[in-house]
């Protein structure tokens, strides 16, 4: 059997159809499963964490990533969702996100009913 060790971007949604939309993006070198996303459909690097709308959801895109330059449409979580703090990344910062980073995100997306907190997941009985 197989086991994915991916992390969960969205720990929790009332209905997908209203938490998430699909979004046409231009694929980036570091755009992956948990990217944060601006408005424009283009990844977010931490100096744009005020402007950030929503978060890359999308486990088939983060294992099988189209060619960068290409097109793709992928699922975002946008609203009414509980975030995984521990599996969101930028642009320029791929190896996870610090407490004041969490703070300052949790806060720039406030408004748009994502609460982002973390959750811990423990393979070790797997193995």
């Amino acid at each position: 059997m197989a086991i994915s060790y991916r992390k969960k971007v969205t720990l929790h949604c009332a209905d997908p159809k209203l938490s998430m939309e699909s979004v046409l993006v231009t694929v980036t070198a570091t755009m992956t499963h948990g990217s944060a996303l601006v408005a424009a459909g283009t990844e977010a690097a931490k100096a744009d964490a005020a402007n950030v709308v929503g978060f890359i959801d999308d486990q088939q895109f983060g294992e099988f990533k189209p060619a960068v330059g290409t097109t793709a449409l992928v699922n975002v979580v946008k609203r009414n969702a509980i975030v995984n703090s521990d599996a969101l990344v930028y642009s320029d910062d791929q190896d996870g996100l610090s407490v004041p980073e969490v703070a300052a995100l949790a806060a720039a997306v406030e408004g748009k009913n994502l609460l982002i907190q973390s959750a811990v997941t423990d393979f070790s009985r797997l193995v």
